[in-house]
């Protein structure tokens, strides 16, 4: 089992640490970062969260072994996870950026 939030806005940062606190892996898809309304995260290396990039290696910071790569749908589509087997990492691999997707099939 895992967590997963798909654009969990404020709530991104508590579907980690609940990942966290269970042992589980997770996986975010990151809309937005609301740098104000969280001030106090921070980069291992002390910079504040303040852009998407930023977010985004927040997130992988929080669980050993997170990585990042796009989901097949147009718009926000980084998704920031952690692995459970060989296979999943494989699935999530072949995903491609969202501009490199090409139309959704109907």
């Amino acid at each position: 089992s895992l967590l997963v939030g798909l654009r969990p806005d404020q709530a991104t940062g508590g579907v980690v640490a609940l990942a966290g606190a269970f042992g589980k892996p997770f996986a975010v898809a990151p809309c937005c970062t609301f740098a104000d309304d969280f001030p106090d995260r921070r980069l291992a290396e002390g910079r504040p969260v303040r852009t998407y990039e930023d977010m985004v290696s927040w997130l992988k910071e929080q669980q050993a072994g997170a990585e990042a790569t796009y989901l097949s749908f147009h718009g926000k589509n980084l998704v920031v996870y952690v692995p459970t087997d060989a296979s999943a990492t494989e699935v999530v691999d072949q995903a491609r950026p969202a501009e490199a997707a090409g139309p959704n099939p109907a």
